[in-house]
């Protein structure tokens, strides 16, 4: 269990324990993982599962969970014990499966580090040493640096960076090029301005930014109409 300080919360103190910075810290740590171990080039897909080649080989979630004691246990007379929050990374890693061992449903969108890897198996408890030393290591720059020392690895792994996607957020629906990820800022979306939709001096491009906390879905798109003559306003 990981009790991370206040002061990395990226917007309301619990955002610290539920946190789109913790998922970002369990997908960069796995993505880079799974490159070291099978020399493939591993992505994250928004927000927390890891691809190679649009095949899933691992997914990460976060809980928030109360400990057992109180976290104040002294202070001045009448004052009132504050719970211990703290949060769990749970991280799926498919290993050592071969093509048969997945559902047919499942065959074609999934992978593994063995298939990744011509065949070749893995002794999973020195890969889950490798992992946890990769989370500690980002966990421990977070804490020393900020959570924004995630930022350039997470949009590095990024496999939305620089295209064409829809977000649906709690009050709209958007659709632009993403342009940039802030795990305290949000995301910059490049959005096609409506008032020269369809004007004789082509269209625009505004930026927009959505924090984090707002985001429901985020999809990628295949095809990119349109954008490929939009200038940025």
């Amino acid at each position: 269990m990981l009790f991370p300080p206040l002061n990395l919360a990226t917007g309301v103190s619990e955002a610290a324990f539920e946190c789109p910075w913790l998922t970002a810290l369990g997908a960069v740590a796995t993505a880079e993982l799974v490159t070291a171990w099978t020399g493939r080039d591993a992505k994250i897909k928004w927000p927390n599962d890891i691809r190679i080649d649009g095949r899933k080989i691992a997914g990460i979630l976060v809980e928030r969970v109360s400990a057992p004691a109180p976290s104040l246990t002294t202070g001045p007379p009448g004052a009132i014990a504050l719970a211990r929050w703290g949060a769990v990374i749970g991280i799926g890693l498919n290993v050592n499966l071969n093509r048969d061992a997945f559902p047919p449903e499942l065959a074609a969108g999934a992978t593994s580090m063995q298939l990744e890897a011509g065949g070749e198996s893995f002794d999973r408890s020195e890969v889950a040493r490798d992992l946890i030393r990769r989370l500690d290591h980002w966990y421990d720059a977070s804490r020393a640096r900020g959570v924004e020392t995630l930022n350039a690895p997470w949009q590095a792994r990024s496999e939305h960076l620089g295209r064409i996607v829809r977000i649906a957020t709690t009050t709209a629906s958007l659709r632009g090029r993403l342009v940039e990820i802030d795990l305290r800022l949000g995301l910059v979306l490049a959005v096609a301005s409506e008032a020269n939709r369809g004007s004789s001096h082509g269209d625009s491009l505004h930026l927009t930014r959505l924090p984090i906390a707002d985001i429901l879905t985020l999809e990628g798109e295949s095809s990119e109409p349109g954008f490929h003559k939009l200038a940025v306003d």
